[in-house]
């Protein structure tokens, strides 16, 4: 080593404990909000069932209704209208024979 000169060590230390805490923290909300998502999509996967059912019950309603409709309101209806039709006939008869 020559005279005069002399060898410097320049060290820098920092303290990472805060950063490695935030990223801990990080990492548990990360985790947190995958479960949360997990669950929304469960959620929403269960509600979607429900909804299907709910149109296919709702559509097999209407069928029922439809089709009752057809075999005993239809029916029901016709036949009141024969003897509605049949009814002002014999009115009109019975007001001409009294007079």
């Amino acid at each position: 080593m020559p005279v005069g000169r002399s060898k410097h060590l320049f060290c820098a230390g920092t303290d990472i404990t805060e950063h490695r805490a935030l990223h801990r923290a990080l990492e548990a909300s990360g985790e947190s909000l995958r479960r949360q998502a997990a669950a929304l999509e469960d959620a929403n996967t269960a509600l979607r069932v429900i909804l299907e059912q709910r149109n296919k019950d709702r559509a097999e309603l209407e069928r029922t209704v439809a089709t009752n409709a057809q075999t005993m309101i239809v029916p029901l209806l016709e036949r009141l209208k024969k003897k509605l039709a049949t009814t002002p006939r014999r009115s009109m008869q019975t007001r001409r024979s009294r007079t």
